[in-house]
């Protein structure tokens, strides 16, 4: 036959379907058949290895595909597979640090005059790995990138070649002129995405690396929302978006704040001649935004920008300081236009006219600068000793939060003793004294110097003994025992709140007051025991004494979801508590309207539960009293309806109706199963009330659209009977 047989061409085709679906072992089966097959031809061989190196990628097994990606460029008739399989053969090479294999791969690619793209990047790898095997020299390397950059046809990869550049000087250690080939790369990689990633996250690593850690978090703030979530690199670049958030912030701050005290240290002249400078540079730029129309407008520098901090990460703001910006703007000046002579306005026709008599120094218009001026630039700078003092703790706290940041969020005990020890240096006896003393002391147990880890604890017993600092160093097993003190009294809380729940009442409230000498009067659940105790009394005592025990919790625990709970059910009983959260005065309206409830034991009874709306819908709240029905009331036919009601404050209240039972008993069972299998509709009682109500009071209080009487007639005549 002289056509092809297509029979090799599905065995190869089945063999791929194979590898995608993850089943190798089945794929490498049919390629060893192809393997051995005496009547395959050279072609299909290519082809079998070709297959068989994409197997292995897709494994990530990168080193097992060099063998026979080998193999099928040897075997491969025709130019453009060679120079493909090639080009991908330099890669694995590269990746498994065989630089000269790698160049001598790239290379082939390059003498084959295939694909125009993969002709650069193959120049490029070529390149790089002459680079890596050091066959080249740095000056040649870096010559042959620039002749690349010159080249018309490569103008599309100059983001490609400014970051090859970038990895040269990186790899010779000159980060300087890496950081500005950077640059250039972003410039560059307008609309390539994944260019920009890498380059964006190449730079901030290698500001991460200098402790250079405001810049590096805006380099890895800009990466992040460019980098696939697949990208395994991915976790790494949040975690450090995130975790530099704050530490930025403070260096930055403390930059701000020590340019102000450099500044104000200044005498008069030197103010005078700082101002001479701020001034000229705005007059510098206003020239240039002249000369540039689409380039934006420069804010005036102030005073306390001009000296920001390195370690904050900014760039000197004064234009002389800035070699590497000087260099780039001289560029982008002459590329635009062209070689000038050093004169003022060049660019207008009529200058010697406009500016007669105006020198060419860039003083001559500061020369005079006017208190106005000098106040002006200089704002912000202090004065007086409370400024002073302002600054002084704005410091301190950005000090302290930065040893506590640097201990937590990069694990550098190094860095966060060398900034805890340079506030005790600055600001001796500082109001972050203690938490810094143990900061260094934890610092200096990481860094294996027990003289200096004993130092600190020492200074802690003697200067804050009664801390909690103080407590840890003296017993090694305090948090171990506050651990289990917590536990015993978390279990005994549950343990009498089950009591409650279930209708022991009695037993729940003789826990209550023993609360008190187990663990003592200021143990950290005192406040949950007092509105539990408030409710014990309402079930024994009856609503008088329910409420001089809520108000007590009202005044005894502010701010606590306690006194929250406390004031609603205050509130529902038709009682208005004071601003002072000590004084309730009783509603003369709930009492006149409560006259107007029956008590009939017998009649149809309805269970009503109120809602807090902010903090579940009442749709929800509807869907999980269903499923509380369905699990505990199945065979009771209960349905579920709803109704707005009112209050005092013409609030509407959403309430959710479960009807219908057929007496007060079947209610308050009901009721009593809600409150005892909580978790199976809302476990938090603070989000909702129940209670029962006949079918004839129910009529009375939608017609009166208030809660707060029938709360009250519930209260003495549903709970306390």
């Amino acid at each position: 036959m002289k056509h092809k047989p297509c029979y090799y061409e599905g065995v190869l085709w089945l063999a791929k379907t194979y590898i995608h679906r993850a089943n190798y072992d089945n794929a490498r089966m049919y390629l060893k058949q192809l393997e051995n097959d005496p009547k395959a031809d050279k072609t299909t061989r290519s082809l079998v290895a070709a297959v068989e190196a994409h197997s292995y990628l897709m494994q990530k097994n990168y080193n097992m595909a060099i063998t026979p990606l080998r193999k099928a460029i040897e075997l491969a008739d025709n130019k453009k597979d060679r120079a493909r399989y090639s080009f991908i053969l330099g890669q694995l090479l590269e990746r498994a640090g065989l630089y000269e294999e790698a160049a001598g791969a790239f290379d082939k690619v390059v003498s084959l005059h295939q694909d125009y793209e993969m002709d650069f990047y193959a120049r490029l790898g070529l390149i790089q790995n002459q680079q890596f095997s050091g066959k080249g020299s740095k000056q040649d390397l870096i010559s042959d990138l620039k002749s690349m950059l010159k080249e018309r046809k490569y103008t599309e990869f100059k983001d490609q070649l400014h970051f090859s550049l970038a990895k040269i000087y990186l790899a010779e250690g000159d980060t300087d002129n890496a950081v500005l080939a950077l640059e250039e790369a972003i410039k560059a990689s307008a609309g390539n995405q994944n260019n920009t990633v890498e380059i964006n996250y190449t730079i901030a690593n290698l500001y991460f690396k200098q402790e250079k850690y405001a810049k590096a978090k805006t380099f890895y703030d800009t990466t992040l929302p460019l980098m696939p979530k697949t990208d395994e690199r991915y976790p790494e670049v949040e975690r450090f978006s995130k975790d530099l958030t704050d530490i930025a912030l403070h260096l930055t701050e403390m930059a701000k704040q020590d340019s102000l005290l450099m500044i104000a240290a200044m005498t008069d002249d030197e103010k005078k001649e700082l101002v001479k400078k701020l001034k000229a540079q705005r007059e510098k730029e206003k020239l240039e935004n002249e000369a540039s129309a689409d380039k934006p407008k420069s804010t005036a520098p102030t005073a306390a920008t001009a000296f920001v901090s390195q370690q904050a990460g900014a760039r000197p703001i004064f234009f002389a300081y800035d070699t590497r910006n000087q260099k780039k703007n001289l560029k982008d000046f002459e590329k635009k236009w062209g070689t000038r002579v050093l004169e003022d306005n060049w660019r207008r026709s009529l200058r010697a006219q406009q500016f007669a008599g105006v020198e060419n120094d860039s003083t001559a218009n500061t020369a005079e600068i006017t208190e106005s001026e000098i106040q002006d630039y200089l704002k912000g700078v202090p004065s007086s000793p409370d400024e002073f003092a302002a600054i002084d703790n704005i410091l301190i706290e950005s000090m302290a939060a930065l040893g506590r940041l640097y201990r937590e969020k990069l694990e550098r005990s190094d860095k966060s003793a060398q900034i805890l020890e340079e506030l005790q240096r600055r600001y001796v006896g500082n109001k972050a004294e203690p938490d810094a003393f143990y900061l260094l002391y934890l610092d200096y147990i990481d860094l294996k110097n027990p003289a200096k880890s004993k130092y600190y604890a020492d200074q802690i017993l003697e200067k804050y003994p009664a801390s909690l600092y103080a407590d840890i160093l003296r017993d090694p097993d305090y948090f171990k025992k506050k651990r289990e003190e917590a536990n015993k009294l978390n279990t005994y809380y549950a343990s009498t709140y089950d009591h409650f729940s279930s209708g022991r009442i009695d037993q729940a409230k003789e826990m209550v007051d023993q609360s008190t000498k187990l663990f003592g009067n200021d143990n950290i659940l005192r406040a949950k025991f007092a509105l539990l105790n408030a409710m014990c009394v309402g079930k024994l005592k009856g609503a008088d004494d329910y409420m001089h025990a809520l108000r007590e919790v009202v005044a005894k625990y502010p701010n606590t979801e306690e006194q929250t709970r406390a004031r609603e059910i205050l509130r529902l009983l038709g009682q208005r508590v004071q601003s002072d959260s000590t004084a309730v005065t009783q509603d003369s309206t709930s009492t006149k309207l409560g006259d107007e409830f029956k008590i009939d034991d017998a009649d149809l009874h309805y269970v009503l539960i109120i809602m807090q709306t902010d903090k579940m819908s009442l749709n929800d709240a509807k869907i999980k009293a269903s499923n509380f029905n369905s699990k505990y009331f199945q065979n009771d036919q209960l349905n579920i309806g709803n109704i707005v009601l009112g209050d005092n404050s013409n609030a509407q209240i959403p309430v959710i109706v479960v009807r219908r039972f057929n007496n007060k008993s079947a209610a308050m069972k009901y009721f009593d199963g809600l409150q005892s299998n909580r978790k199976d509709f809302v476990e938090d009682l603070t989000w909702y009330e129940v209670f029962a109500i006949s079918q004839s009071n129910y009529r009375t209080l939608v017609k009166n659209r208030a809660i707060e009487p029938y709360r009250t007639f519930f209260m003495n005549n549903y709970l306390n009977k």
